[in-house]
């Protein structure tokens, strides 16, 4: 009974490892340890990375659902998602200088007090001009891969 005990607490111990994490962010892939909505949690981010259900609704790849400190949620209990959770307390985000351009062609998808999710689409081998990246996570949606960004590399979410 023990060593059963021991293994399920390791395997949860396992299950939210974030994929990364930085003073900004934790990012966890199929599995949402901050759906509870712990203060401790901040604001979070789920991003569908394929077919999920969430609370009833139906979302698509690249589909985002914010959700404010504090409010809690269900998670998804199959398909592959994104929990991205906005530490409180973060350091602040260093503005672009002065003269720095937009970056081009984006949709804005949710703008709030403490960040902006963005929309890019670009074809294969385009490149995009000259633009600010200020202090971001990138998450880039390919047809092939589910998922690349900085530190995570071409790792899927959840190994």
């Amino acid at each position: 009974m023990r060593v059963i005990l021991a293994a399920l607490l390791f395997f949860q111990t396992l299950q939210a490892s974030p994929l990364l994490e930085n003073d900004f962010v934790r990012v966890y892939g199929n599995s949402a340890p901050c759906a509870g909505g712990a203060a401790s949690c901040g604001d979070r981010v789920l991003v569908a990375l394929g077919t999920i259900e969430l609370s009833g609704q139906k979302m698509e790849r690249g589909d985002i659902q914010v959700f404010k400190t504090g409010e809690r949620y269900s998670a998804p209990k199959s398909g592959e998602y994104l929990e991205v959770v906005i530490k409180p307390g973060h350091p602040k985000a260093i503005a672009p200088s002065v003269g720095t351009p937009p970056p081009p062609d984006n949709r804005a998808l949710y703008d709030g007090n403490e960040f902006t999710i963005f929309e890019e689409k670009m074809q294969p081998g385009e490149t995009s001009s000259r633009h600010s990246l200020n202090q971001r996570l990138a998450i880039f949606l390919k047809k092939k891969r589910k998922c690349s960004s900085g530190r995570m590399g071409n790792r899927k979410p959840g190994t």
